[in-house]
């Protein structure tokens, strides 16, 4: 009796722990969930936060610069021609392209054969034609790209704080007119164009002496090589020949606005074309407005280089001012905000993905839950048939061998017989070749016999001779001496 209660109660204990094992693994799994969870929601929202602080930090303009900050940022191009202000102020929107030329103009010096991007901007491209700038910008980038800030917004105190530095300047006698340079006056505003209509100089000085009180001032000096005019067709960097859009840059002092992009002549200026272009066969006169710069031979044109030059100095900037995305401020503002938009969408397709990358992660989660739980089902119902295998397999693998042993064993046997046969039959041929010659060698043996003994008896028969012989002789001889 008590040792059926003690199976009667062992066996509801252990019904207890079965039904007990479920209840608590289900509170371990929810946990996991939750934490899965929660983690996915952490890395969500630090994607999240970083993506606005990219946007945030695009958005936001830089702090304003005060005027003693202005005349230090400015101050080495405030002596530069206006012509050269126009285009470093311009190609300061596009510092990474000023790298790309850089390493361009470096690489052009080995191999003629290189030509700039079609991509770059038309400033970048006709900055190409005054290395020493181009050098300036991409080795002092921070100075660029606050150059390009304070373009985009405080045009007005840049073009005030050169004019300030120019006066500064005329006072000491820094800046005066020379044979590379003239210095003039228009509506209360210093001007500085360059002395030769064909070429331009780049000057050299130290810009602390413009903004530093202490700071001895020195006359201004220029570079040895003098440069043509970037918006002339035959400088070696011509803008409409790379892209196919002449591009020009000038200043208006008077409204102070900074103004770049393209522009072109009235339909009554021409240029001659001697066979000039490289896809048609033209000779004679052509509409500048008409001409696609990038399919001219520009060594086989000419064209009339004052009524050029007029035009210049007095419709250039009309014509440019006339586009009103010509302005580098508005043009300034407009790819800020082609560059928020591009990060915006980004941001949304981010955000889908994001969603995306959520519901594919939940569904990755649930299948690999569910392939756990299954997976420990299996083993549970697997344990009481992997025994059972192993016992049908040990004993198959029992009655394998035994019958291979019999086999084995009939094998042997069989193998042990014919081996026996054949070692009889060899024992016999060898025995059979013993016997003969063992005859052989008794017959020999015999003959032998025989001649010694015939050999004997004749050496008995010649001694026994001999000896005769002898005393035969012996008896003559004594008989001789009894006669005598």
């Amino acid at each position: 009796m008590k040792t059926k209660q003690l199976v009667y109660v062992l066996s509801l204990i252990s019904g207890l722990l079965l039904l007990a094992l479920p209840l608590a693994t289900r509170p371990v799994l929810a946990q996991d969930q939750s934490q899965d969870q929660s983690q996915d929601q952490s890395q969500d929202q630090s994607q999240d936060q970083e993506a606005a602080a990219d946007t945030q930090s695009e958005d936001a303009a830089p702090a304003p610069l005060s005027p003693e900050e202005m005349d230090i940022l400015v101050a080495r191009i405030a002596l530069y021609p206006d012509d050269l202000v126009a285009v470093i102020t311009a190609s300061s929107l596009y510092p990474l392209q000023i790298v790309d030329a850089d390493r361009f103009l470096q690489q052009s010096a080995k191999n003629s054969k290189l030509k700039p991007k079609s991509s770059w901007d038309g400033s970048v491209i006709s900055l190409l034609n005054y290395p020493e700038i181009v050098h300036m910008m991409s080795q002092d980038l921070d100075w660029t790209q606050k150059l390009g800030d304070a373009v985009t917004y405080q045009e007005q105190d840049v073009l005030g704080a050169i004019q300030n530095l120019r006066e500064k300047a005329e006072k000491e006698g820094v800046l005066k007119s020379d044979d590379k340079m003239k210095v003039s006056r228009e509506d209360d505003n210093i001007v500085i164009a360059p002395a030769s209509d064909e070429h331009i100089y780049v000057p050299q000085y130290e810009p602390q002496m413009l903004y530093e009180p202490n700071y001895a001032p020195a006359p201004v000096t220029y570079y040895p090589q003098p440069y043509p005019y970037y918006y002339n067709p035959t400088a070696p960097f011509f803008a409409a020949a790379v892209t196919g859009v002449v591009w020009g840059a000038t200043v208006d002092w008077a409204r102070h606005g900074l103004w770049g992009g393209r522009w072109g002549y009235n339909n009554n200026f021409y240029i001659n074309c001697r066979n000039c272009f490289n896809n048609r066969k033209y000779n004679g006169r052509v509409r500048w407005n008409d001409v696609d710069w990038r399919h001219v031979d520009r060594r086989k044109i000419s064209y009339n280089r004052k009524e050029f030059n007029n035009y210049h100095r007095k419709d250039f900037r009309r014509s440019l001012e006339s586009n009103k995305n010509n302005n580098l401020h508005r043009k300034a503002v407009q790819s800020k905000r082609a560059k928020r938009t591009k990060a915006q969408k980004q941001h949304r397709k981010s955000g889908v993905n994001q969603n995306q990358n959520r519901q594919g992660r939940k569904k990755l989660q649930n299948q690999q839950r569910q392939q756990k739980s299954k997976a420990q089902r299996n083993k549970k119902k697997n344990v009481g048939t992997q025994k059972k295998r192993n016992k049908q397999n040990l004993k198959k693998n029992r009655n394998k061998n035994k019958k291979v042993n019999r086999s084995n064993k009939k094998k042997n046997v069989g193998t042990k017989k014919k081996r026996n046969k054949q070692n009889l039959k060899k024992n016999k041929k060898k025995n059979k070749k013993s016997n003969r010659s063992n005859r052989q060698k008794k017959t020999k043996k015999k003959k032998s016999k025989k001649q010694q003994g015939q050999l004997n008896r004749s050496n008995r028969n010649k001694a026994s001779a001999k000896t005769n012989r002898s005393r035969g002789q012996q008896q003559k001889r004594h008989k001789k001496k009894k006669k005598r």
